[in-house]
């Protein structure tokens, strides 16, 4: 009977153990070997040197690695390369790469490919501003060392975890080709239609997607309806406010975080009016930053601040807020020589002020309308201009403006050093504002070498953004997107820090850090047995156990007791 009893117990031991390996294996195969993606528009060819907005840097994120990544917890984290050195004053970092890397077709990572990456990234528009502060890029062995014009506290943020490496043999011939170092490689692109992605044998660490579909479906709306009907785990992109109100919140999880994007009215200062630091701030003070919010956008955006970057960053200077006053814009202009005549604005020369709104169709017009309601109420009479995404690019770019509707993309928000570009870049610099005081507080916050010293530099750059009002960022429209709970998401969140990207069907990204290869599952369970069902089972099964070993040694107790009264 003993050895029976030990049968049982070690059966149901067994199976317990198996249990939790079991389950394990249920989640990876949630997952499938296909993760199946839609997106409205093409998202580019996947290559670093192509990427013109975040959209398409995302996407190329699947393909390209950078040396390093910042985790949920704003903390830089190994990913090609590793043992950082940062010299005291900020002036020099050392990483080493990793070993045994490889390129998507089969030739060996090097330091070359790093040095030559990081020398190019200033030429490139979308990583110049990220790598501006480079003087040199060299090896040594197989270290990368980077020696900076100033002090840079953030480039470790702004450049070494945000510049994808690319293969110098095929970049330095101008062949931009989508061979990266990344997760996944590119097996397909169907122009137009779709686009297929496969694991790589060579990549750090495991996945759990061997593919990766992503299917053009050419509407928002067709993108939302497609993952209701359970077509798609999610869609790639953020989607505009109607599609995203299609959604189940029963069946989807969803993300509505503050906005990183920026809806800024940019005024060109070489316009005779809007040189005139008075005209600029009286407009700030008439313009509906709710109406925008709440008409425009549903609720679902953040108000514009002064000092460019959203108020929930933890750079931001919280301090800034834009006051409604019509009285006192009224006054700055009477201050400026301006006078009102039966309610409009003349200059001193008893000339009608006006000037065009640029903007594009859509939600950008219906914010136009709004501005053009406050400019009205201190007398100036403002024209809607239309234009496409190409022409109001050409126009804003050349100068051909007085003043414009612009949405800047996330990149601008992430990085609290991309003021420069808005006040000082040759290409971003819309608003072709021109200042001594801003150029001065600029080159004393680039090469402020503390860190408090660098931080009260920054929030000194923004209250003079909000003193003179070269551009007037209007608000934050938030982010969304939505995916079938449990099985997928795009974008994490962390207030202060902004939004990481966040590939959940890959192991983890941590497995890659120098803290082990652990591999961390992220949920569910979908057509497999749930976690729950899984715990029930084992404790029904653990119960088994003990109720039979209750009944063993019952049956066995009593045929004691019958031998011994025998």
């Amino acid at each position: 009977m003993k050895k029976a009893i030990s049968i049982v117990l070690s059966a149901v031991l067994c199976f317990i153990l198996i249990m939790p390996v079991t389950a394990q294996e249920n989640l990876r195969a949630a997952y499938k070997e296909e993760v199946k993606m839609n997106t409205f528009r093409d998202i580019g060819d996947f290559s670093p040197y192509s990427v013109a907005d975040d959209v398409e840097y995302e996407a190329m994120r699947y393909v390209f690695d950078c040396l390093y990544y910042i985790d949920e917890n704003d903390r830089a984290k190994e990913m090609m390369g590793h043992s950082l050195f940062i010299s005291d004053d900020n002036m020099e970092y050392r990483i080493t790469l990793r070993d045994n890397l490889k390129w998507h077709d089969g030739s060996t990572i090097t330091v070359d490919d790093v040095v030559f990456t990081f020398e190019n990234a200033k030429n490139v528009a979308w990583y110049k501003n990220c790598a501006r502060a480079i003087e040199s890029v060299s090896a040594e062995g197989n270290t990368i060392i980077f020696r900076l014009k100033y002090a840079d506290p953030v480039f470790m943020k702004e450049a070494i975890t945000y510049v994808p490496i690319v293969p110098k043999a095929y970049y330095e011939k101008g062949e931009y080709v989508s061979v990266g170092s990344g997760a996944y490689m590119i097996l397909e692109i169907n122009e137009g239609k779709s686009y297929v992605l496969g694991s790589t044998d060579y990549y750090l660490t495991d996945v759990n997607a061997g593919r990766i579909v992503i299917d053009i479906l050419g509407s928002e709306q067709e993108c939302a309806k497609a993952v209701m009907r359970g077509e798609y785990w999610s869609t790639f992109g953020n989607l505009g406010f109607d599609s995203f109100n299609l959604y189940d919140k029963d069946i989807h999880d969803v993300i509505n975080i503050y906005g990183m994007t920026s809806d800024v009215f940019f005024m060109n200062n070489e316009n005779p009016y809007l040189s005139d630091v008075n005209l600029r701030k009286a407009v700030s003070k008439v313009i509906d930053y709710d109406k925008i919010v709440n008409e425009v956008y549903g609720g679902k955006a953040d108000k514009g601040s002064p000092g460019f970057f959203n108020q929930k960053l933890g750079y931001a200077n919280k301090e800034l807020e834009y006051n409604n006053n019509i009285d006192e814009a009224k006054q700055l202009l009477l201050n400026s020589g301006y006078g009102f005549e039966a309610g409009i604005l003349k200059d001193k020369n008893h000339s009608i002020v006006s000037f065009d709104v640029l903007t594009k169709e859509g939600q950008p017009q219906k914010i136009a309308e709004i501005i053009k309601e406050g400019l009205l109420s201190i007398g100036i009479n403002a024209e809607i201009v239309s234009a496409d995404k190409d022409g109001l690019l050409e126009k804003l770019k050349s100068g051909d403006y007085q003043t414009a509707i612009v949405n800047l993309d996330s990149y601008y928000q992430y990085c609290e050093s991309n003021l420069n570009l808005l006040l000082n870049d040759e290409y971003a610099n819309y608003s072709r504002y021109k200042s001594n005081t801003l150029g001065d507080a600029l080159n004393k916050y680039a090469k402020a070498m503390d860190v408090y010293e660098r931080h009260d530099a920054l929030m000194q750059l923004q209250t003079l953004i909000g003193e003179e009002a070269p551009f007037i960022t209007l608000c934050y429209p938030k982010q969304l997107n939505a995916y079938e709970k449990g099985v997928y998401n795009t974008f994490a969140y962390k207030e202060g820090v902004g939004i990481y990207s966040v590939l959940s069907f890959i192991t983890n990204k941590k497995s890659i850090a120098a803290d082990g290869n652990t591999k961390v599952l992220m949920g569910p369970e979908k057509g497999n047995m749930s976690m729950f069902a899984v715990s029930a089972v084992v404790i029904g099964i653990i119960a088994l156990g003990f109720v039979s070993l209750y009944f063993v040694n019952r049956y066995k107790n009593r045929n004691t007791i019958g031998k011994g009264d025998a």
